[in-house]
């Protein structure tokens, strides 16, 4: 006594059924050349979508930790400002804790920074350079933005921004 299963696709199976899966591993992949484009394009805009969210986060980090050190040299002024303005020293001390809040905040961005700027520009070096992605505004921008933050990164001052600060308290 033999039992057949009969999949959707015809074929008689004397087995027991371990699902429809079975049947669909047995038959041969036929893909076309335009679903061949069709996941090249999709792997393009990947890219692309890739590239513009890695150098939004570098863009967005490095103004943010421009931002943290204008704001500490003016705090700095203000301090000093008051200093020599022999203002009340309990309104010193506080301005000097908004400068050292500021500057807490400094090495943080740069880990930040370093970390966004190092992830971008290993995703730059996947992106092949005979790839169409590589002609597009996003992976120019990309470049760019590489460009500028690196040199960002080496200039003497970010480096030594914590002997800047004027911790008081």
């Amino acid at each position: 006594f033999a039992f057949f299963f009969q999949a959707e696709d015809g074929i008689r199976d004397p087995l027991w059924s371990r699902g429809l899966g079975d049947v669909y591993k047995r038959q041969v992949s036929t893909q076309s050349t335009w679903e061949f484009k069709f996941v090249d394009n999709r792997m393009e805009a990947d890219y692309k979508k890739q590239i513009r969210i890695k150098t939004g986060s570098v863009k967005r980090i490095h103004k943010e930790y421009i931002y943290y050190q204008k704001e500490a040299e003016e705090q700095r002024n203000k301090v000093k400002k008051m200093e020599d303005e022999k203002k009340d020293e309990h309104d010193i001390k506080a301005q000097k804790k908004v400068l050292d809040e500021t500057m807490l905040m400094l090495p943080n961005t740069k880990t930040r920074l370093e970390a966004a700027f190092n992830d971008l520009d290993d995703y730059m070096k996947d992106v092949p350079a005979e790839s169409p992605t590589a002609q597009t505004a996003e992976y120019k921008a990309a470049k760019d933005i590489l460009i500028e933050v690196d040199a960002f990164l080496k200039k003497p001052q970010f480096n030594n921004h914590l002997n800047l600060s004027l911790i008081h308290i």
